[in-house]
């Protein structure tokens, strides 16, 4: 989430603004209450449901799909729906794994197996001891190709950001981006 520093003039914007006055008028009269069972997780849930309808609706709106290929094409030209599911899952939070599972309820702890941290993406990829010898396999293919040292070293942000955010060439974040699916079916679980 990031502070925006004005809404004037975006008609969207404004009604929103308005309404949020509004309620929080009517809570301070006590005309209604507030919601109790806000948490650090809601502003998350809320940006990643904002993000997908904000994706749907220019999806919805475009004729040629030309948005959708040039991402298919920065990430992959083989088994796009399942990579681009995938991928899109990891950058919202909203995957399988154990501390997402927690978030939306369909899990009773967000503990990883391995007993050290929360079942994160970032912990999966990076750090999590049952998955040594698949994460040594991805760095040495990423070694094997130059991409360790130009980039010095692994990182989630070298796995999973866009190439549009970061200073890496289409041909790295592809060798990168078909490392990274490697790593994740050699787990053999769902992501």
């Amino acid at each position: 989430m990031i502070k925006i520093p004005s809404h004037f003039g975006i008609f969207g914007n404004e009604i929103a603004d308005q309404n949020a006055k509004n309620i929080a008028h009517k809570i301070f009269k006590c005309d209604i209450t507030a919601p109790q069972t806000v948490n650090i997780h809601d502003p998350y849930r809320i940006s990643a449901d904002i993000a997908k309808k904000s994706w749907q609706r220019q999806w919805d709106n475009e004729s040629t799909g030309s948005s959708l290929i040039t991402l298919y094409r920065s990430l992959a030209p083989k088994s796009y729906f399942l990579k681009i599911g995938i991928y899109f899952r990891m950058l919202v939070h909203e995957t399988m794994l154990k501390d997402d599972s927690y978030r939306t309820g369909t899990s009773v702890i967000p503990l990883c197996d391995c007993g050290k941290e929360k079942e994160t993406v970032e912990h999966l990829i990076l750090r999590c001891s049952d998955h040594e010898a698949a994460r040594h396999t991805l760095i040495d293919s990423l070694e094997d190709t130059g991409i360790m040292s130009k980039y010095r070293g692994i990182t989630d942000g070298l796995l999973l950001a866009p190439p549009c955010d970061n200073d890496i060439s289409k041909k790295d974040n592809y060798i990168i981006k078909e490392a990274l699916f490697e790593f994740l079916s050699s787990l053999n679980r769902k992501i």
